[in-house]
């Protein structure tokens, strides 16, 4: 999985393009972050928990973007 979203193309993001660090402004770097942790559920829930005080995004954003990614929406 973590190979499908490694990468992006034809985006803002420079972290998104090259699928290097993380940028807590970027809302598919959070949800990346997060997908890190599979299969633990537990380090996905410590991650956006971390997120949810150093992004500027919410839990609920962050796990949206999160399945649209899984839905193949990358």
């Amino acid at each position: 999985m973590n190979a499908t979203i490694s990468k992006k193309e034809n985006v803002d993001c420079d972290e998104c393009k090259t699928g290097g660090i993380y940028n807590m402004a970027c809302l598919d770097c959070c949800a990346r972050l997060v997908l890190t942790a599979r299969p633990s559920k537990s380090e996905a829930n410590k991650l956006l928990y971390y997120l949810q005080r150093a992004s500027k995004f919410t839990r609920a954003q962050v796990l949206n973007r999160v399945g649209e990614i899984q839905n193949g929406g990358i």
